[in-house]
């Protein structure tokens, strides 16, 4: 039978001499992500459960859409958007050497993650779609706030703030994963040595991190958005928007018997 590469992977972790000592000085960080991910994952559950309750049918917008090249373009953009939705999962290899069990944890939380966050993207678009016009959503700056508000009754602050957690969620996620690539490239000697310095209490690799955070407050402070995202090949949140004619052709299908 043929090795498990996982198992393999996890053996040549295991044999590393310099490898992050065991700890459990991870857990506030641990415990951290995990409450930003709760926060996160609670707001769109909110709008489905309100979306049910208000009766919206969601089942509808499952329906094939017509034949019209308004529709195909605007949902050929959309799934664009999605493509950069589903960025990040591939990222969980690069922490692959914290987790206890690797060949068994890592598999499953990216089966997990994939299917989670797919349930809730396809429950979130089919409800919203279906609760507000879409004309209104593209007119809107902020078309999901604009769904929230609507069926949920609560005050725009409030997925605001969980838009903002999501957001410290995501760049909590990119730095720890960045600060590990960073770690691997010292440990084969891409990079000085003193970049793959850990911190012999809390076994986290401390040089690395710092020279995210510094870089990453550099680019948040001095260089421009559209550049930003031009560098890392992401839309920007003015990207976000559906054409106009698409928005108002996918409304009128809706609303046709």
């Amino acid at each position: 039978m043929d090795e498990n590469p996982y198992q393999s992977l996890a053996q040549r972790l295991d044999s590393l001499p310099n490898g992050f000592p065991p700890t459990d000085d991870g857990s506030d960080l641990r415990l951290l992500a995990s409450l930003f991910t709760l926060i996160e994952a609670g707001g769109l559950v909110i709008i489905i459960v309100a979306g049910f309750k208000a009766g919206v049918p969601a089942a509808s917008a499952m329906a094939v859409p017509p034949l019209d090249r308004a529709v195909l373009s605007g949902i050929a953009y959309s799934a664009l958007l999605a493509f950069f939705a589903f960025i990040g999962f591939e990222d969980l290899a690069n922490v692959i050497e914290e987790a206890k069990v690797p060949h068994r944890d890592i598999p499953r939380a990216m089966v997990l993650t994939l299917v989670i966050s797919t349930t809730l993207y396809l429950a979130v678009a089919a409800i919203a779609v279906m609760a507000v016009p879409v004309g209104e959503q593209a007119a809107s700056p902020a078309p999901l706030s604009l769904v929230f508000r609507t069926l949920a009754g609560m005050s725009p602050a409030a997925i605001s703030a969980i838009a903002i957690v999501a957001t410290l969620n995501t760049m909590l996620a990119q730095m720890t994963m960045a600060a590990r690539v960073i770690y691997g490239m010292a440990r084969q000697g891409d990079l000085p040595d003193v970049a793959g310095h850990v911190h012999p209490k809390t076994a986290t690799p401390l040089v690395a991190t710092g020279l995210i955070v510094m870089a990453t407050i550099t680019l948040a402070l001095l260089v421009p958005r559209t550049l930003v995202a031009m560098i890392t090949g992401g839309p920007t949140i003015d990207d976000a928007t559906p054409p106009e004619p698409a928005a108002e052709t996918l409304q009128n299908a809706r609303s046709a018997p």
